[in-house]
């Protein structure tokens, strides 16, 4: 499988574990893993209410804009939810996520960190550790490099 390696540091780098929370706003965050986009875009929702009982109609997702003057309004005391990939627009200039749309993969994410895994049982750091609920965290891992072939992004294998 030909796939991107992630980034890493040429020499081992310990890291402390400081029960330190940094905190950034969405739409920092959101540019740190994607950047500033040219065309494509990732997908985000954000509404209030509990997930679990929200109706379908809240799951909508629009295009996340990617620099801090065209802000999507992802107010931090609502749900927020983020593709880890790009999209690009169809005919009609709408960004949805669909395969067919798929540009890029930026990221993976475990989920379950604290609840389901133990976080001593990473071995890799995260980029990001985002606490979805009391004691349930999200592990990112940015890619070196933004993952183009849908098949390998689905978890399909490039031709050799």
């Amino acid at each position: 499988m030909s796939a991107p390696e992630t980034d890493s540091p040429p020499e081992a780098v310990e890291t402390d574990i400081t029960g330190k929370t940094d905190l950034v706003s969405n739409e920092e965050f959101l540019l740190s893993v994607f950047g500033e986009l040219a065309d494509a875009r990732p997908v985000v929702v954000s509404f209030v209410g509990n997930p679990a009982s929200a109706p379908a109609k809240v799951w909508s997702g629009r295009p996340w804009q990617s620099t801090p003057e065209d802000s999507t309004g992802l107010v931090a005391a609502v749900n927020n939810y983020f593709s880890l990939a790009v999209f690009r627009p169809d005919e009609a200039g709408q960004i949805r996520r669909q395969k067919a749309r798929f540009q890029a993969l930026y990221a993976e994410m475990l989920d379950g960190i604290g609840t389901k895994v133990a976080l001593e049982r990473l071995t890799l750091p995260p980029a990001w550790l985002l606490e979805t609920s009391p004691g349930n965290h999200q592990a990112g891992y940015l890619l070196g490099e933004p993952l183009a072939d849908g098949s390998v992004a689905k978890g399909g294998r490039a031709d050799p």
